[in-house]
């Protein structure tokens, strides 16, 4: 629209090309290296190995990518809003996770051997980690005070959540069963 106000219809063509080949290049990036991940985890049995076979040509991934841009392209019967609440709501959870990580090696490995240190005890690391996750928690109460609209996408994301618990059960079950065979 900017562009066409500018410099008419050309512009405003050229710059949805421009922003449409961006987004494309950014999903690109995205998914090859989010598809590492299942990859990675196939190699360590924690995934089924089929996600771990490399394309013979290209050396990637390729059924991981494929099973990663399935998944993505599902996303696509979300709205903006809806996929803005379960990232947030996912992220969330995993930045609590790293500064939970952080506070207990801090306790149970203090003089480890690390390239870069926080300056901060246990009470400092404490207080440190309280604002945000003062702000996720208030953006998850608010996802469920709206009236229905971020309901279902903040359910979806904390049923998500809790799934991964379960399957990781499953998975160290199914180790110690083959294991034990």
């Amino acid at each position: 629209m900017l562009g066409s106000m500018v410099a008419g219809k050309w512009l405003a063509v050229i710059l949805a090309a421009g922003g449409m080949a961006s987004a494309l290049g950014l999903f690109s990036a995205v998914l090859l290296s989010v598809s590492r991940v299942p990859k990675v985890m196939a190699d360590d049995r924690l995934l089924p190995q089929r996600l771990q076979t490399l394309h013979p040509k290209f050396n990637s991934p390729y059924i991981s990518i494929i099973v990663c841009a399935s998944v993505v392209s599902i996303m696509i019967l979300w709205t903006f809003g809806d996929l803005l609440i379960i990232d947030v709501t996912l992220y969330g959870a995993a930045l609590f996770l790293e500064f939970i990580s952080l506070i207990i090696f801090r306790i149970k490995l203090p003089n480890a051997n690390r390239p870069f240190k926080i300056p901060l005890n246990v009470a400092g690391l404490c207080l440190l980690v309280l604002l945000p996750i003062s702000v996720y928690c208030i953006a998850l109460t608010s996802a469920f005070s709206v009236e229905g609209k971020m309901l279902k996408p903040a359910l979806f994301a904390i049923a998500a959540l809790l799934s991964a618990e379960v399957i990781w059960r499953i998975i160290v079950w199914r180790k110690r069963i083959i294991a034990d065979h």
